[in-house]
């Protein structure tokens, strides 16, 4: 490892068996343990199984628990399941992993309604929605923090279906990834609410804000493949994904992503109001009110402001989320953001002035300062993380680590 760069991943646990932070950072991995140890695929595994043969006609190879000949090979000899990377299960029925053929590259297909080009609205519109977003100028703009398209495929057996095919992400939460320094966690804020301005900019709203609708590519930090549903894990599942490199030095850029819950707002129709959507974030203040339509893009302003809130200024007891040291220059914009009344909230445009007005107040040793909760925050530790951070300075390493 070079020097200053702090490896970004937790202690691996002892035990090959998993662990109950492990279930908790993935529950869907180990629900259904009575259909791993009997070597079955589950109910939404089906699909893809019925489809594999197709899919591999098309350029696309999924994992071999998805081949109709498949068996478990952990039946014929004496060893755990969760042992074997076949046993490892999906988090979502509607979105599977697979390899590109043609470049080995690795994807995630997802399944939505087929496109309509007579639906303009309050339908599931995904398909819709990805081929505005890349095509040009919109496809090529450096602001556009959306997931990359790379086709869809039609379903040649499910007229209702299409397979949105995207670049494989990482989760930028997973405690395996864990920012360094504030200044990285800056530099995140500022891709996404970059990519969220974007969005609004071009009369799309997102309509599901929320920590897993975010991600990073995280070829950079990587050493080695992780898992793309145990991100704990090597690809191929052999031991624990070794430690990972910082962002400061291997900036990464982040991504929004699942835009079924997204829509396009005609300004010639009008203020944007819709009958409440409810995604991943429940509380919304606007929410309370089911019968009463509300502006979908403030509702965004809000979910991205209580998101920040819940994994930096604040902390969460139900989620079981720490508050964050050191980010107290968040707390007059997420304020602002997750104000009860809408038509208080800034939008996305302002809160980008705000926040390019807050940055540039930063100190280098604020930015540089480590990342880490109230409770964690240690002098050895800090002595360590110090150390290595005059290295970078002494290198004229930024701290806004800036892809």
């Amino acid at each position: 490892m070079a020097t200053g760069d702090t490896p970004a991943t937790a202690d691996p646990p002892e035990s090959d068996e998993p662990t109950a932070e492990r279930r908790a950072e993935n529950p869907r991995l180990y629900e259904d343990e009575h259909l791993v140890a009997e070597g079955r695929l589950g109910p939404n595994e089906l699909y893809w199984r019925d489809h594999f043969a197709w899919l591999k006609d098309a350029g696309y190879l999924l994992r071999p628990r998805y081949s109709p000949t498949w068996s478990a090979p952990w039946k014929s000899v004496d060893e755990k399941p969760w042992t074997f990377e076949e046993s490892v299960m999906p988090l979502s029925s509607l979105v599977i992993d697979a390899t590109r053929s043609s470049d080995g590259s690795y994807v995630v297909l997802k399944r939505c309604d087929r496109l309509d080009p007579s639906v303009v609205s309050g339908a599931l519109r995904e398909g819709q929605i990805f081929e505005k977003l890349f095509r040009e100028p919109l496809a090529s703009d450096p602001k556009n923090h959306c997931i990359r398209l790379i086709e869809i495929l039609q379903v040649p057996d499910d007229p209702a279906t299409d397979l949105i095919v995207m670049p494989l992400l990482t989760p930028w939460q997973s405690p395996y990834f864990q920012f360094v320094t504030i200044g990285e966690a800056v530099e995140f804020f500022s891709q996404i609410f970059e990519g969220l301005k974007f969005l609004h900019n071009h009369n799309i709203w997102h309509g599901d804000c929320k920590a897993n609708n975010i991600m990073m590519d995280a070829s950079p930090i990587l050493r080695e493949d992780p898992h793309p549903w145990d991100h704990t894990m090597t690809r191929d599942y052999s031991r624990y994904l070794p430690p990972v490199r910082t962002r400061t030095r291997h900036p990464v850029k982040y991504y929004w992503i699942d835009f079924d819950l997204s829509d396009e707002y005609d300004p010639s129709k009008g203020p944007p109001l819709v009958v409440p959507g409810y995604g991943g974030t429940r509380n919304v203040p606007e929410f309370s009110f089911p019968d009463r339509k509300c502006n979908p893009f403030a509702v965004d302003v809000w979910c991205l402001g209580f998101m920040i809130q819940v994994y930096f200024t604040e902390g969460s007891e139900l989620d079981s989320r720490e508050k964050m040291q050191g980010f107290e220059f968040m707390h007059g914009l997420v304020a602002a953001m997750t104000q009860e009344d809408p038509a208080k909230r800034p939008n996305m445009d302002e809160v980008v002035r705000q926040f390019s007005k807050i940055k540039a107040g930063l100190s280098p040793w604020k930015l540089r300062s480590r990342f880490t909760s109230e409770r964690r925050a240690g002098i050895v530790q800090s002595a360590t993380h110090w150390a290595r951070q005059l290295y970078l300075m002494a290198r004229r390493i930024p701290a806004i680590p800036t892809p």
